[in-house]
C-alpha cells in the first residue's frame, strides 16, 4: 500500500521546491523497487495500489504516476522530470472504468482521481472488473461528525479490482469443438466461419478460449485474441466466468489464405487467461 506526499504547497514560492523534490524522489524510489522485482523475475505479477496523491495525467510539476508506471512526461512538460525506470511499463486500471466513474476523491466540488491500481502486463488479461467503493466522496462532509453513519470515515473512495487467478488448463477432452464450412468474401479476400464449442462436462473456470494449432502453412487467423505457445487463440464470448455444463457457444473466425490452400487446424479448448 502506497501513500505518497500530497500536492499541498507544491506551488509555494518558498516550500514548493522541497515538496516537488520529495514527490519526485518517492515516485522514483517506487519505480526502481518495481523494476528491480521485474528484472529479478519478469513473470512475477505485481500490483501497486494506494493513494498516490497524483492525477492520472501530469500536473506539470512532477509526473508522479508517469514515473511510477514507466511513462514519464517529457522534461519540457514538467518542472522536475524523471527518467523512464520501468520496462515493460505498468498499466493503470483506471482506464477500465467508464469516464463518469473515474474519480476517487472530491476536492472543493472537483471530482478527481488520486487513488490508483497499477499492474504489470501479465495481470491485465486477468482483470474482470474495476470499481471504486462509493463510501466517501459522494457524501456530504457533515457525515464525518455523525457516529451513526459509516460514510465519510475517509475522504477517499476505495479502489477495488477483481482478478481471475484461475490457472490455465487444457480442457479439450470435456468439449466437442467444431468449425463450420468457410465462406469466401471477394471484397475482403478473407474466409470466415464459426467455431462451435460444446461443454460436455462440468462447469469450467473462465475465460474459455479456442487455441488453433497446426494451422495450414501460409494461412493466418485474422485478428486473434492473442497467441498462446506461438498459436493464435480466440476467446469464446461471454465466458469471463467460465462455461456451465452442457452449454454451447460459438465464436466467429476469419482466415487470410492468399494461396487458396485447404484450411485446416487442430482446435483445443483452454480455460483461464492465456497470457
Amino acid at each position: 500500500m502506497n501513500h505518497l506526499r500530497s500536492l499541498g504547497s507544491i506551488d509555494d514560492p518558498v516550500d514548493g521546491p522541497r515538496v516537488r523534490a520529495k514527490r519526485e524522489a518517492e515516485a522514483e524510489y517506487l519505480a526502481n523497487l518495481i523494476q528491480a522485482r521485474q528484472t529479478t523475475d519478469p513473470t512475477e505479477p505485481i500490483i501497486s495500489v494506494g493513494d498516490y496523491n497524483a492525477f492520472e495525467v501530469s500536473d506539470g510539476y512532477v509526473d508522479v504516476l508517469g514515473a511510477i508506471k514507466g511513462t514519464p512526461a517529457p522534461a519540457s512538460q514538467v518542472v522536475l522530470s524523471s527518467p523512464s525506470l520501468v520496462n515493460p511499463p505498468l498499466t493503470d486500471l483506471l482506464g477500465m472504468l467508464p469516464a463518469a466513474q473515474q474519480y476517487s476523491y472530491v476536492f472543493d466540488g472537483d471530482a478527481q482521481t488520486l487513488d490508483h491500481e497499477l499492474v504489470t502486463q501479465s495481470l491485465v488479461k486477468r482483470m474482470n472488473r474495476v470499481a471504486y467503493a462509493r463510501n466517501d466522496a459522494d457524501f456530504p462532509e457533515t457525515f464525518r461528525n455523525d457516529a451513526t453513519r459509516p460514510e465519510r470515515i475517509s475522504d477517499h473512495d476505495l479502489a477495488v479490482a477483481y482478478l481471475n487467478l484461475a490457472p490455465v488448463a487444457d480442457i479439450t477432452p470435456q468439449f466437442t469443438v467444431t468449425m463450420s464450412a468457410l465462406t469466401f468474401n471477394r471484397a475482403t479476400r478473407l474466409y470466415s466461419g464459426t467455431i462451435t464449442v460444446v461443454n460436455n462436462g462440468g462447469a469450467t473456470n473462465g475465460p474459455v478460449s479456442v487455441v488453433l494449432t497446426n494451422v495450414t502453412p501460409g494461412v493466418t487467423v485474422v485478428s486473434p485474441s492473442g497467441t498462446y505457445n506461438a498459436s493464435p487463440y480466440l476467446m469464446v464470448p461471454n465466458t469471463s466466468g467460465g462455461m456451465a455444463g452442457a452449454q454451447t457457444l460459438t465464436v466467429p473466425v476469419k482466415f487470410d489464405n492468399p494461396s487458396n490452400a485447404l484450411i485446416q487446424a487442430v482446435l483445443k479448448v483452454y480455460s483461464g487467461p492465456l497470457n
